[in-house]
């Protein structure tokens, strides 16, 4: 009798994994000696990818049992808003907008007509008001603020996008709103990593906001910055619309048309394969932190690592095989993602594209009926090759708008060809000019 083929053995581990993590500790005693046995062993080879899929079963099924982290705060919070002086840490800071500041704080203390307590909470702070008149907030930064806290409002549709439950997620379980900027005081600044990060993009927002109008900067911090804050309301309902919507988050569109950019311009170079692609995974690494570590960028920056290291260990794997490590790896980590809309449309988008986007581009761009030398077999088309890539994605995504939107962009398709190489060129265009105009410019509205 034959071997069973991989994919019947990982998916037998994991089901050992699972129920190894039911029984507890006695059932972790097997699978460590399966998994040792078969990584240190040669004879035991066969056994390596069910081992590893019964260790990657075992260390979900806990990380899935495990208890959840809570709030201090959030367990004490009343119902009604409340006036509060919350200390803590910041975790994270968007670069200011010009009438409002947001940050998500790390409480380790607060103080309310209850008393003092101390313990761990998650808030998102906005503190109305122009950012000159409080100091510059960074990651790391020890801060107290007083202002009024309330819990975040839940879903009032059922089925919909729930925005208490996305936040939840991220550790937020409430919301504290300052009316006056001076009720930040920034007991000690930071001087760690994130905080240098967070600084080049507080730079880069007031070159933007310096050099552009209002509008206009505020859409190009969304593009380069993935930083919302300042967007404006009709721009925004321009792009959902118009089906664009996602142009406007930097997502993985962006990692992968950066990364394209730069193995064409390095090819053209004729740098060597292994170097270049040690170049762009440099550059994405960059990327990241610089455009606020956002989840699809991040998702999207591991399959692109994935398959960078892969050519510089000289393999070039297959985008099936990128996309289930990259998801299995999330899982892992945070198995409360697979509940997430964003991580189940990023995937469905990114199956859509290794399942479906070379047979729609086979099926649009025919081969030349005639075959001449020095003639390519497939005409390049990229017009053609761009639809084929965006329709499917949206196959792959849609139903899961669907569900768990309610959304369905019919035009997004058509509308991406165009909108997304002209955000590109935004992109680029408006990075120069920050760069460049120390001066604020004129601009005219396009009414995009």
């Amino acid at each position: 009798m034959g071997r069973p083929p991989p994919s019947v053995q990982a998916l037998a581990g994991l089901l050992l994994g699972f129920l190894a993590a039911d029984v507890g500790v006695a059932g972790l005693v097997p699978v460590a000696i399966a998994l040792a046995a078969s990584l240190l062993l040669a004879p035991a080879r066969r056994l390596r990818a069910p081992a590893l899929a019964a260790a990657l079963g075992l260390v979900s099924a806990a990380r899935w049992d495990a208890t959840p982290r809570t709030d201090d705060l959030e367990a004490v919070l009343p119902d009604a808003p409340v006036r509060a002086v919350l200390e803590g840490v910041v975790r994270d800071a968007d670069p200011p907008a010009p009438d409002a500041t947001t940050f998500v704080l790390d409480a380790t203390a607060w103080t309310t007509r209850a008393g003092r307590a101390a313990g761990r909470a998650g808030v998102r702070v906005r503190v109305e008001g122009p950012p000159d008149a409080m100091p510059a907030i960074h990651p790391g930064d020890r801060v107290v603020v007083v202002g009024r806290l309330d819990r975040l409002a839940a879903a009032t549709n059922p089925g919909t996008y729930d925005a208490r439950a996305a936040a939840a997620r991220r550790g937020i379980h409430a919301r504290l709103a300052v009316p006056d900027p001076r009720a930040v005081e920034r007991v000690r600044p930071s001087d760690g990593p994130l905080a240098a990060v967070s600084r080049v993009r507080h730079a880069a927002a007031r070159a933007l906001d310096r050099a552009f109008s209002p509008a206009d900067a505020g859409l190009l911090r969304s593009l380069l910055l993935g930083d919302r804050g300042a967007l404006a309301d009709h721009d925004r309902e321009r792009f959902r619309l118009a089906g664009a919507a996602h142009v406007l988050a930097i997502s993985g569109a962006h990692v992968a048309l950066l990364a394209a950019g730069l193995l064409w311009l390095l090819r053209r170079r004729r740098v060597g394969p292994r170097l270049a692609a040690a170049v762009v995974l440099a550059s994405i690494a960059v990327l990241v932190p610089l455009t606020g570590s956002a989840a699809p960028v991040v998702r999207s920056a591991a399959g692109f690592a994935l398959f960078l290291l892969g050519r510089i260990a000289g393999r070039e794997p297959s985008g099936g095989a990128i996309l289930a490590t990259v998801a299995v790896l999330f899982l892992v980590l945070d198995p409360s993602a697979s509940e997430d809309p964003g991580f189940r449309m990023s995937f469905a988008a990114a199956g859509g594209l290794v399942l479906l986007a070379r047979r729609l581009r086979s099926a649009l761009v025919p081969p030349h009926p005639v075959h001449l030398p020095g003639m390519p077999h497939r005409p390049r088309a990229p017009v053609r090759s761009a639809l084929a890539a965006g329709a499917a994605a949206w196959l792959g995504s849609t139903p899961i708008a669907v569900h768990d939107l309610g959304q369905a962009g019919v035009v997004a398709v058509p509308v991406g060809v165009i909108v997304v190489p002209l955000s590109m060129v935004a992109i680029l265009c408006g990075a120069a000019a920050a760069a460049a105009a120390p001066h604020r410019i004129a601009t005219i509205d396009s009414g995009t």
